[in-house]
């Protein structure tokens, strides 16, 4: 399994949307959180891939979009992961570590940093 992280744009907004509402779905329907990410909205998601202090990013499993990771950072330039979610089909199958991984890696290149 191969699991790559590509920075998201907005055209990818709706397909994240999608990914985005079917990982929480079950949490928000067990908890009825006013917050939860399944309420977002495609502008809202649309705002956080244009985050300016952070990256939006999908997570690529074998080729196909099954995820997004959003990561920011602050004025020391330590980061952290704002939301990951990965699709109910691709649950327990250690994508989450595998992007962990990755975004540590990101996160320490210019390319995280914006340069």
């Amino acid at each position: 399994m191969i699991v790559e992280l590509e920075k998201a744009t907005d055209c990818d907004v709706s397909l994240l949307l999608q990914i985005q509402k079917q990982a929480f779905e079950p949490l928000y329907r067990r908890y009825a959180d006013s917050i939860s990410p399944y309420l977002e909205e495609l502008r809202e998601l649309r705002a956080s891939i244009s985050y300016d202090q952070g990256a939006y990013y999908k997570i690529v499993v074998d080729k196909t979009v099954q995820g997004g990771v959003h990561i920011s950072w602050d004025i020391d330039g330590n980061f952290k992961v704002l939301r990951i979610y990965i699709a109910p089909t691709h649950h327990n199958r250690g994508i989450a570590k595998k992007n962990a991984d990755n975004t540590r890696s990101i996160a320490y290149t210019c390319d995280f940093l914006g340069g």
